[in-house]
């Protein structure tokens, strides 16, 4: 009887394609076009230039994540161990060339080169001022995308071109080409002049700007260890006056949704509130960051906390030695202190309590304030934050201006950029300085933003800052506990100061080396 069915199956299904096959011969009625065809009118340009801008919000979790995770100032956390194993590795320095974050940002950056060399080569006719400024903007997105290769990857191919079949298998890099390459991508989109420029503090400019352009450029030439170019790009963009510190909204509202396109933001990713296409503005970034709900009896009536989610995750926890650090800086009561982390015993006082018989994964009993989450941040649930996505503040173009000033020799322009950061934080000012100095102020001001590994790699202070980082899992449960031992974990140095190629790409790429210790 199987048989005669299967006989019959399949006859029915001769008769059915056969049946079928003048209907599928169907006349071709329009044209739907090709390459060729498309990358012409100004229209065209805005669309192509637009999968840019959607590549830079979709790799702003991944990137900033895994800097985060690296660095000495959050362990990974989340409900418990393994809650999410591709973080919790990295957090640990136990991930390798397997990893799917590191695969999704490697991933992200090369779809962000290859639309913005189909921009570059699609466009060779710079025959409108919006095709110029889609150029432009192009050049900017190629010149991140590979500063991040370089800053993460170090060996990863620098591609300024659309490829053949035959460039495919490219060979490794070095970290110095793709910066080089960083920056010359920066300087042709400022040179371009046709960028799109601020007038005034208050303008709101959702597109890249010319001072944005230079201050990543001057990013770029701090790493690449150019200071005297670093500084005139910095310098300019402080003293174009475009940009200033908010000094007017409390320092623990300056990552929310109130302050999008203030002037203290010199490149963020725009997350539009439209309910009918809140999808759109899906990112993983804010819900990770706040208050896990499920551990903590929640008595809250303050009006500090009355806005606040507790449907978080609870990653990315503060650290006690960056809670010292502030401490060491500030004092117990310091005002950027007490604006960035809360204590057990602060958000206890605000009727945050943990729950009976709960531990804290990942958590020394701080918690991260400045990236709570705001109900008033997101659409629907967290997934959907609408606060803009800050990829630099001009915060940091103080700090990268204080460091390239005082390596190019420049140290009252050194001063001043950093003083007006510590003026903000309520600290004195400095009559002198060093790099330590610097060192410190940068990592009390940006931490969990996304830039402190890289800073410490650059500067040779990773293995000894990170080469104990999760040998020791702790756990909050009252008090601080050590929820297991992890021997494995820690920072080693000359394998841990660039990430892995990962390793599909390795397996389809027969001259492509892996990075060393992978």
């Amino acid at each position: 009887m199987k048989k005669i069915f299967v006989c019959a199956l399949a006859l029915l299904t001769c008769l059915t394609f056969s049946a079928c096959s003048d209907d599928l011969n169907i006349e071709k009625l329009g044209n739907l076009g090709s390459t060729d065809d498309f990358y012409k009118t100004d229209n065209d340009a805005e669309q192509a230039i637009t999968a840019c801008y959607t590549d830079l919000g979709t790799i702003f979790e991944p990137i900033k994540a895994i800097d985060d995770l690296l660095s000495d100032d959050v362990w990974c956390g989340g409900g418990n161990r393994n809650d999410n194993a591709q973080r919790e590795t990295i957090g640990d320095y136990t991930f390798g060339s397997t990893n799917e974050l590191i695969q999704q940002t490697y991933e992200g950056l090369y779809t962000m080169i290859y639309h913005a060399n189909l921009m570059l080569q699609k466009f060779e006719r710079y025959d409108t001022p919006v095709k110029k400024r889609d150029q432009a903007e192009a050049y900017f997105f190629r010149g991140l995308a590979h500063f991040y290769l370089g800053a993460y990857f170090g060996t990863a191919p620098v591609v300024d071109h659309l490829l053949e079949p035959s460039e495919y298998a490219k060979t490794n890099s070095t970290r110095e080409q793709l910066y080089t390459q960083a920056a010359a991508d920066l300087k042709a989109a400022i040179g371009s002049e046709s960028l799109s420029r601020k007038t005034a503090l208050d303008t709101k400019l959702a597109r890249i700007s010319k001072e944005a352009a230079q201050a990543f450029l001057g990013k770029v030439l701090v790493f690449a260890e150019n200071y005297t170019e670093a500084a005139q790009n910095l310098n300019e963009v402080i003293n174009s006056g475009l940009y200033r510190l908010n000094t007017t909204m409390p320092y623990e509202n300056l990552l929310h949704a109130g302050a999008d396109f203030d002037a203290e933001h010199v490149l963020e990713w725009n997350a539009v509130a439209d309910y009918a296409n809140y999808t759109q503005i899906l990112s993983l970034y804010y819900i990770y960051r706040g208050f896990r709900g499920e551990f903590f009896n929640w008595n809250a009536t303050d009006s500090q906390i009355t806005n606040v989610s507790n449907s978080s995750y609870g990653f990315f926890n503060p650290t006690e030695d960056l809670y010292n650090a502030f401490v060491k800086e500030e004092g117990t009561d310091g005002y950027r202190l007490n604006q960035s982390i809360k204590t057990v015993r602060q958000i206890a006082d605000m009727g945050i309590t943990l729950a009976l018989g709960k531990t804290l994964h990942g958590n020394e009993g701080y918690f991260n304030w400045k990236q709570r989450m705001l109900n008033t941040d997101f659409i629907i649930f967290g997934l959907f934050p609408t606060v803009n996505r800050l990829w630099m503040s001009y915060a940091e173009v103080l700090l990268l201006a204080a460091e390239a000033n005082l390596q190019a020799g420049d140290k009252p322009e050194a001063l001043k950029a950093l003083n007006a950061i510590r003026q903000r934080a309520k600290l004195p000012v400095k009559t002198d300085l060093t790099m330590d100095d610097i060192k410190t102020e940068k990592r009390l001001e940006l931490w969990g933003l996304g830039t402190r590994w890289m800073d410490l790699v650059r500067w040779g202070d990773a293995a000894g800052r990170l080469n104990g980082k999760g040998k020791e899992m702790p756990g909050f449960n009252g008090r601080k506990i050590v929820e297991y031992a992890n021997p494995d974990a820690g920072f080693k140095s000359d394998k841990n100061e660039m990430l892995p190629i990962p390793d599909q790409e390795i397996k389809l790429n027969k001259n492509m080396k892996q990075n060393k210790g992978y």
